[in-house]
């Protein structure tokens, strides 16, 4: 340890070894008189801050203290990790071993960029316990520059089950860049064989040489000139640089443990001091609360309807056309961002992208997007409605937003409301789109495009109710009776079969229909073929995960509905293409 250096009269700053400092109180000091600015700067020159001598901060005072250092991070469970010994909770966080290397944030979609901790209860020094952290900035500069290239070069795969708040796989260069100091850091996680395992692999290298490579980092982090181990006292707080460090924890040796609360910083607290790479991903993060991943499956409920309305392809060079498709995906924005707004917490835990995304935008300024979007759809509803003379753009456009709105928010939270959440999903993302796009050819919609829009709706919420089903649990948990919640897993996934079955069968049937009314030969439905098909293949898909999760507990159905989910996204294209794909086949032939 070096001399001391006084910050203020009350505190005093200790640097130690190998790296880090301590800021320890002189008396019964507020952890709130050290200015925010002052933490920031410390935690960049020594990685490591740790308070100690400060009343300890109670309840909300800990996240409140900890958000003054930028966005906290939430969870299901709200913004404060416990960190005990919980034998109920599967994943090795939580238990008595060791805790390999690693650095927060992995798979969870956002990087924080410190951990805060406050130790509420500490074992005694020869209990084990230790926090250990390694300054991987350093590290790198002592490593010779052939072997920082190799890592430079090299990537890893992660891959974990979601058992408690995290989980899946990722792809990591070992190499990465300090977002906020430009720095080199090193980006790698120690395999983890205890509870919830975690598997590492090289990219594109044999299993022995990936094990090799595995065994051959961590001994290079363990160099004890790089490796800081932090023995826990009472009243502790410790704010690390997530993004220079990897940290880890030592086995407890008895029976003694500790606690500790835990809260991660996204970053800093105000929009003017966002670091470059918050900005930077400003629109990643504006497009992820729009959950543009679906428009590829969204544009055939766009031109479904007008294929079979009868619309001539010379539609497409009108304005009017394209005021439609933005009225239309206005909609489905709004929709969305209702959703992730409302459903940040939960989403914190499976979703942590759409969660983060929130988190890192603010709440207010989604909800200015929020509004922003009703109001442009209610604008272009009255211009369509008297260019048009459609007068039934702008009920349809006030109902839509309505049940968007009502689907997601208290009090009436439709998703919450059995299999009301399936009869408004039907409406607000089918029935009602494709009839208001159909008033571009008619004030009035066929009953062919009614029936063709049911009937294309039931079978995609099939699709649907499996991708809803993955949330199961902590649906149930949050008291949100969800169609599957309300039917129990088994019931809900026997609903999806006969839905998609039944479904794609009169949908078929529909548009054979409709195509040799209007004049198509009967030798055409064989363009309806592949939506046949398809209906067959994901019903029968989803019956099997109904017979396996039958009389199962409740994790072991959601693991196998989640490996079923993981198809939904190509099951609702499938459906989308091949149903237009025949609509247009029909309509040519006519």
């Amino acid at each position: 340890m070096t001399t001391d250096t006084p910050v203020t009269g009350r505190y005093r700053v200790v640097p130690q070894h190998p790296f880090g400092v301590h800021v320890i109180a002189d008396g019964d000091a507020d952890a709130w008189e050290l200015p925010a600015d002052e933490i920031h700067s410390l935690t960049v020159q020594h990685r490591v801050v740790v308070l100690r001598g400060f009343r300890r901060l109670e309840g909300e005072q800990f996240p409140r203290w900890a958000a003054r250092l930028g966005q906290p991070l939430r969870w299901a469970f709200g913004e404060v990790n416990e960190l005990r010994v919980d034998d109920t909770k599967k994943n090795y966080l939580y238990s008595d071993g060791d805790v390999p290397l690693h650095w927060d944030g992995a798979f969870a979609g956002a990087i924080p960029r410190y951990i805060v901790f406050q130790c509420r209860d500490a074992p005694p020094r020869e209990a084990g316990g230790e926090t250990t952290f390694v300054d991987t900035v350093g590290l790198l500069r002592a490593t010779p520059p052939e072997r920082v290239a190799e890592w430079r070069s090299t990537a890893c795969t992660y891959t974990t089950e979601k058992v408690v708040h995290y989980g899946g796989s990722i792809v990591q260069t070992v190499l990465a860049r300090h977002p906020i100091s430009g720095e080199e850091t090193i980006r790698f996680a120690e395999p983890v064989r205890d509870l919830n395992p975690v598997a590492v692999a090289v990219v594109g290298q044999a299993p022995a040489a990936s094990d090799a490579f595995v065994a051959a980092m961590a001994h290079e982090l363990a160099a004890p000139e790089h490796l800081l181990e932090h023995a826990w006292e009472p009243g502790d707080i410790v704010v690390a640089d997530n993004h220079a460090l990897l940290h880890g924890r030592r086995a407890f040796r008895g029976t003694e443990q500790r606690h500790l609360e835990r809260v991660n910083i996204l970053g800093p607290g105000s929009e003017d001091a966002a670091p470059a790479h918050e900005r930077r991903h400003l629109l990643r993060d504006l497009l992820r609360i729009r959950r543009v991943e679906f428009i590829l499956a969204e544009i055939p409920i766009i031109a479904i309807p007008l294929v079979v309305a009868g619309a001539e392809w010379n539609v497409l060079r009108t304005g009017a056309f394209w005021a439609v498709a933005a009225l239309f995906f206005l909609l489905f924005n709004f929709g969305d961002m209702v959703n992730c707004l409302a459903d940040r917490e939960l989403d914190a835990v499976y979703k942590t992208h759409l969660a983060s995304a929130v988190g890192r935008l603010g709440v207010a300024s989604v909800t200015r997007q929020i509004v922003a979007s009703a109001l442009g759809a209610l604008g272009l509803a009255l211009a369509l409605a008297v260019g048009l003379d459609r007068p039934l753009v702008v009920p349809l456009v006030i109902v839509g937003l309505a049940l968007g709105a009502a689907y997601s928010l208290p009090p009436v939270r439709l998703k919450g409301r059995g299999l009301l959440q399936l009869g408004c999903l039907w409406a607000i993302i089918f029935v009602g789109p494709m009839v208001l796009v159909t008033q571009l050819v008619s004030d009035t919609p066929s009953l062919a495009v009614l029936v063709i829009a049911a009937t294309y709706g039931a079978t995609q919420m099939g699709v649907i109710l499996v991708n809803t089903a993955e949330d199961f649990p902590e649906d149930e948990a949050a008291g949100i009776r969800t169609t599957i919640v309300a039917l129990g897993p088994p019931g809900g996934m026997l609903l999806a079969v006969g839905l998609v079955a039944v479904g794609g069968a009169v949908l078929t049937a529909a548009l054979a229909t409709w195509g040799i009314d209007d004049g198509a030969p009967p030798v055409s439905v064989v363009a309806l073929v592949p939506l046949l098909l398809a209906s067959v293949a994901i019903a029968r898909r989803i019956h099997r995960v109904a017979r396996a999760i039958r009389g199962v507990d409740t994790g072991t159905a959601a693991t196998e509905i989640r490996r079923v989910a993981r198809f939904v996204p190509m099951a609702i294209a499938a459906v989308a293409w091949s149903t237009l794909a025949g609509a247009l086949v029909m309509r040519a032939l006519a």
